[in-house]
């Protein structure tokens, strides 16, 4: 347990990504968890000086742009005379853009077409995370045909649709 003459409250929150805490020694977490955007703790001074000097972030997942860490302690009275004081204090962060590779998807069962014909290939798709949802843009795909008996092209429709076909020979 915190003894009250001499605990501190500390709440710490990330808007873009997450905080952490490498120490909870003498920490009694009061909302969130040791790794979230926002969490709530009442410790010793001691130990609160501990944990905080052990804070860690992450960006979420695909985001980059501006961050901040705010941070707020209160002594709640038990420090000092004349009632609670409070503190509060921010960390600017500039997440820095990561490039996130594109990954291909393609059905899980093999494709049948038979010889000279131009088949539909159903369930292709691209997935990027950096690109937002409605953006326009290009790919690039390399196929391979070097392997014997495996010869072929791949076409696409004009018309915004990504609908790629195979033809065997061509």
């Amino acid at each position: 347990a915190v003894e009250s003459h001499s605990a501190v409250t500390v709440e710490i929150h990330a808007r873009n990504g997450t905080v952490g805490l490498a120490s909870t020694v003498g920490l009694y977490l009061q909302e969130g968890s040791v790794m979230t955007n926002h969490m709530k703790w009442k410790a010793s001074y001691r130990d609160a000086n501990r944990a905080l000097a052990s804070v860690t972030y992450r960006g979420l997942p695909n985001y980059f742009g501006t961050d901040t860490i705010d941070f707020h302690v209160s002594d709640e009275g038990n420090l000092g005379d004349g009632g609670p004081i409070a503190s509060r204090a921010s960390i600017p962060i500039d997440v820095l853009f990561v490039e996130d590779p594109s990954t291909i998807l393609v059905p899980p069962f093999p494709m049948t077409c038979a010889e000279a014909d131009y088949c539909l290939v159903k369930g292709v798709s691209i997935i990027d995370p950096d690109f937002p949802a409605g953006a326009t843009g290009s790919f690039t795909i390399v196929g391979d045909c070097s392997r014997p008996k495996r010869f072929g092209s791949l076409n696409f429709g004009h018309d915004d649709a990504f609908v790629p076909l195979f033809r065997r020979g061509g």
